[in-house]
């Protein structure tokens, strides 16, 4: 059998290419990106933000407004690393949905900037970063509970994992822990994730996980998406979409395990506005995230 492997491999580099190559043409067979769906699931990334009693009771404002249809929602804060996520299921799309919260506060920035690599067992010489692994270790064991009882609830569910900047880094942790309890990830998108760990965890990651739709959504000159930098051996998994400054054109990168110098990386990334501006979606939430509430 371990010959067979080894010949099989051989082959595909002598056909194909190397196995990247291969991994690349197979992703683009598999998946095609949608404008209208990735907007309207970056509109549960801003849900996320508001206070837990308005994300559970599903009245945020315009946010909540645009998936009129949820129910079922529970929300999670941790005061330790000031982790928020939630768990809802969307009765009309039949979705369960699992999101993270993005950066909000100085403690969340104070844990963006532990660029210490923290060991991910699951695989080989694979490393993530020490303060996205403390985040999303605050509240995982709430929210895969959550998403258990949906996803049992409701078993011909699909599983859409998502989260913008911080919540983007956490939400890949939280695709492999369901993956790991046996649910296929049909959707996993992020918006202005930073790199989340080294690149043997983006390989391992892309093939473990295997999501049916994986996008990694960029925005011109967003700085957050190019930190950690490469230099210290940080690597983005795939497959990056980036899109123009007017959030409406966009280019569909390559599909390898190596970032695409000709999309993020071909310029310098040096504008907060670009991270904070996606899809030039605007408002806010009815009632803010405040810790005193929360506690």
């Amino acid at each position: 059998m371990t010959y067979s492997i080894i010949a099989l491999c051989v082959l595909l580099t002598v056909v194909h290419g190397n196995v990247e190559e291969r991994m690349e043409r197979l992703m683009g067979l598999q998946q095609t990106y949608q404008h209208t769906q990735s907007e309207s699931f970056f509109y549960y990334t801003q849900v996320a933000k508001c206070s837990l009693k308005s994300i559970s009771n599903w009245n945020c404002g315009s946010f909540c407004d645009h998936h009129p249809d949820m129910v079922e929602v529970k929300a999670f804060y941790k005061s330790d690393h000031h982790a928020q996520a939630y768990v809802g299921y969307n009765k009309k799309e039949n979705l369960v949905v699992v999101v993270y919260r993005s950066t909000q506060d100085f403690i969340n920035w104070y844990n963006n900037i532990k660029f210490f690599k923290h060991d991910f067992g699951d695989c080989k010489n694979c490393k993530v970063h020490l303060g996205f692994w403390e985040t999303y270790d605050d509240v995982s064991a709430e929210v895969l509970a959550a998403a258990k009882h949906l996803k049992e609830k409701y078993p011909t569910s699909k599983l859409l994992v998502t989260g913008h900047s911080l919540g983007g880094a956490v939400a890949y942790l939280a695709a492999v822990d369901l993956k790991k309890l046996g649910y296929n990830v049909d959707y996993f998108f992020t918006y202005g994730s930073p790199r989340i760990g080294s690149h043997e965890f983006a390989v391992w990651f892309t093939s473990f996980v295997g999501a049916t739709e994986h996008w990694r959504v960029t925005h011109y000159r967003d700085m957050v998406i190019h930190q950690p930098p490469s230099s210290f051996s940080y690597k983005h998994p795939p497959q990056e979409v980036w899109y123009a400054h007017d959030n409406k054109s966009y280019k569909i990168c390559s599909g390898g395990i190596d970032e695409d110098p000709t999309c993020a990386n071909s310029i310098i990334g040096d504008s907060a506005a670009d991270h904070t501006s996606y899809f030039n979606v605007s408002g806010s939430c009815t009632e803010e995230f405040t810790e005193d509430i929360e506690i």
